[in-house]
C-alpha cells in the first residue's frame, strides 16, 4: 500500500460526523463503567498485589537513606531500578503516604498512556474519532482484561507513559537524527523506571534499519550513551550491586510461558483485528513501526512469561499495539467504506465487536455488578485492618506473606518471601538462617495467606523445610479466609 492511500481525514458529510460523535458518546459509558472497580478500589486499604507491599517497604527504606543494591543476593531483594521510589518519596512528601501515592500514581499513568495511544492513532492516521475510540479502547482493555494490576502500587505503568511518549515523537518525527536524541532519552527514562520493556526500542531499531541503516545506528549510540549514564548515576546513588540486582535470576518454564498466553489471550476478537490491521500498517511507512511494536511486543511478552512470578503484566505493552492497531483498524475501514451503501454499518462493525468481547472478561472478574464487587472490597478492608490490628500487637519483627500487613503493622522490613524463596532454590541463599530464627521463636508472628494445612507444596513464596519449621514451632492464632497468622508455641521445660 503506497503512502497516498493512507491519507486519512474526517468522512465528509455533517451526518456521518454526527454518527461518530454519537458512536464515542455511546462507547463513553462502558469505558467509565469498566473502570468502576478497579479505579474506586484504589481507596480502600486492601492488598491489590503482592508487589504493593515490596514497593511500599522499598520507598520507605530510600527515605531512610537504605542503600538498595548494597550486596549481590540478601533476604531483601531490589530488582528494580531506583527512579519510581525516588518519585513515591518525593510526593509522600506531600501526600505523607507511600501506598495511596503509589495507586494514584498509577491511575494517572494508565489514563495518560490512554491519551498517548489515541494520539498516536491521530498522527498515524489523522483521523480524530478513531483516535478517541482507540483510547477509550486503551482503558476498557486494561480495566477488563487487567483490573488487578489497575489502580495498584506498581512502576510499570509509569515506565509505559516515557515508552509511549518515546513512540509517539518516533512516529511524529522519528526520522529526523535529532529527534532519535530525544526518543533514546525518553526511552532510557522509562527503563530507569521498569527495565524489561525492551520491545518500545525494538521496534524502533528494527523500523530505522529498514529506513536507514545509518540511522539505526545512531540511535543505538544514542541508546548506549544514556543507558551508560543511567547506569553510573544508579549506581552512585543506589549500591556498587545495581546491574545485579537487576539482573537477579529466576526460574522458567517453557510450559509456563505456554499455559499464559492461552490463559491472558482468551479475548480474541481485539487480538485478531490488531493481526488484520498489522498486515495493513506493515505496508506503510508511517505506521510500520506500529505493526513491528505488535510482533515484537508479543515475542517478548510470551518469552518472559516462563519466568516465575510473571503475571499478564508482561502483555502490557502488547495490549497497548492491539489498543493503537484496533483504532488503526475503524480509520482503515471508515476510509475505505466512504460511497458504500453499507458504510454506516461497517463504521459501527468494528468498534461494537471489539468493545462488546470485553464484556465476558469484565463478567469473570465481578466487573458487570460494582455494586457488590465493591461491597466485598470494603469487608477485605475491615478484615485486612483486624489482620494488621492483630500483627500490631505481637511483640518483636514478623516473617509476613503479605508484606502490606507487615508494613502497616509497623513490623521492620526482614524478608521478602518471593525472591528469596528463588534465591534459596538456585542456590543462592541458605534457608537455616531462618529457619534457625523460627526454631528460636525470633518472630512474634508468622503471617501466611492461607493455612499450613491448605497451602501447596511447592510453591513460590516459602520453601518447604520453612513451612516445616513454622509447623513444628508456631501454632495458628488467627486465621481467615486469605490471611493465617502463627504465634509462638509455648516450649515445654
Amino acid at each position: 500500500m503506497s503512502t497516498s492511500r493512507w491519507n486519512f481525514g474526517f468522512i465528509t458529510g455533517r451526518s456521518s460526523r454526527l454518527r461518530d460523535w454519537l458512536l464515542c458518546g455511546a462507547l463513553a459509558p462502558f469505558c467509565l463503567f469498566a473502570a468502576i472497580v478497579p479505579f474506586w478500589r484504589a481507596l480502600y486499604k486492601v492488598q491489590v498485589n503482592y508487589n504493593e507491599g515490596w514497593n511500599v517497604y522499598t520507598a520507605s527504606d530510600l527515605g531512610h537513606h537504605v542503600a538498595l543494591y548494597p550486596s549481590r543476593f540478601g533476604w531483601t531483594t531490589v530488582n528494580y531500578p531506583p527512579v519510581s521510589f525516588f518519585v513515591m518519596r518525593a510526593l509522600s512528601h506531600l501526600t505523607h503516604e507511600y501506598l495511596f501515592t503509589g495507586r494514584l500514581v498509577s491511575l494517572l499513568s494508565l489514563l495518560i498512556c490512554c491519551g498517548l495511544v489515541g494520539a498516536i492513532v491521530k498522527q498515524a492516521t489523522g483521523m480524530l474519532v478513531p483516535a478517541i475510540l482507540s483510547a477509550f479502547f486503551c482503558l476498557a482493555l486494561f480495566c477488563a482484561r487487567a483490573e488487578g494490576y489497575v489502580g495498584m502500587d506498581d512502576p510499570q505503568m509509569l515506565a509505559q507513559v516515557f515508552f509511549l511518549a518515546g513512540l509517539l515523537l518516533y512516529v511524529s518525527r522519528g526520522h529526523e537524527r535529532t529527534f532519535l536524541v530525544g526518543i533514546a532519552l525518553l526511552f532510557v527514562l522509562g527503563g530507569s523506571i521498569k527495565h524489561n520493556l525492551i520491545d518500545f526500542p525494538v521496534a524502533v531499531f528494527l523500523d530505522l534499519c529498514i529506513v536507514s541503516r545509518r540511522r539505526a545506528f545512531h540511535f543505538l549510540v544514542y541508546m548506549a550513551v544514556f543507558l551508560a549514564l543511567a547506569i553510573v548515576l544508579n549506581t552512585l546513588i543506589g549500591g556498587p550491586f545495581f546491574i545485579a540486582k537487576l539482573l537477579t535470576p529466576r526460574l522458567y518454564s517453557v510450559s509456563g510461558a505456554l499455559k499464559s498466553i492461552l490463559k491472558y489471550y482468551s479475548i480474541q476478537v481485539p487480538f485478531v483485528t490488531a493481526a488484520i490491521a498489522m498486515f495493513y500498517a506493515i505496508k506503510n511507512s508511517s505506521t510500520r513501526v506500529i505493526a513491528l511494536f505488535f510482533a515484537v511486543s508479543l515475542i517478548v511478552g510470551i518469552g518472559f512469561a516462563g519466568g516465575s512470578g510473571v503475571a499478564i503484566n508482561t502483555f502490557f505493552s502488547n495490549f497497548l499495539a492491539i489498543s493503537i492497531l484496533v483504532g488503526i483498524m475503524i480509520a482503515t475501514l471508515w476510509t475505505n467504506a466512504i460511497g458504500l451503501q453499507e458504510s454506516a454499518y461497517l463504521k459501527l462493525a468494528i468498534p461494537v465487536m471489539v468493545f462488546g468481547s470485553l464484556v465476558f472478561p469484565m463478567q469473570s472478574a465481578g466487573e458487570l455488578h460494582p455494586a457488590e464487587k465493591l461491597q466485598d472490597v470494603r469487608m477485605s478492608e475491615a478484615l485486612f485492618e483486624r489482620e494488621v490490628g492483630f500483627l500490631r500487637s505481637q511483640p518483636g519483627p514478623a516473617l509476613c506473606e503479605s508484606l502490606l500487613r507487615c508494613y502497616f503493622a509497623g513490623k521492620p522490613y526482614i524478608y521478602d518471601p518471593f525472591n528469596s524463596t528463588s534465591l534459596i532454590r538456585l542456590g543462592k541463599l541458605d534457608p537455616g538462617e531462618v529457619i534457625d530464627k523460627i526454631r528460636k521463636h525470633e518472630y512474634g508472628a508468622i503471617q501466611l495467606d492461607s493455612s499450613l494445612e491448605s497451602m501447596p507444596r511447592p510453591n513460590d513464596r516459602f520453601v518447604d523445610q520453612i513451612l516445616d519449621a513454622i509447623e513444628k514451632h508456631y501454632k495458628p492464632a488467627l486465621e481467615e479466609t486469605d490471611c493465617s497468622i502463627y504465634v509462638p508455641k509455648v516450649r515445654i521445660m
